[in-house]
């Protein structure tokens, strides 16, 4: 996985390339609970969460890279 991020006008989107295919996901406003940073374009999400976590999300792959789980 390859992450790069991007001003859009609109916000900061998450670039993202993965197994040869690449998603633009534009940030989420935060929502009440534990603090997080989603990007998401409702089929496929990127999440960081405090200790240095990410998270992908789509249908097929289910990513972690943190300093507590660490899974490609």
């Amino acid at each position: 996985m390859i992450l790069s991020f991007a001003e859009t006008g609109e916000g900061i989107a998450a670039l993202v390339w993965l197994r040869g295919a690449n998603y633009q996901l534009p940030n989420i406003p935060p929502t009440p609970g534990p603090a997080q940073v989603v990007w998401s374009d409702g089929e496929h999400s990127l999440t960081w969460s405090p200790g240095v976590q990410l998270m992908w999300m789509s249908s097929d792959t289910h990513l972690m890279c943190g300093r507590s789980a660490h899974k490609h």
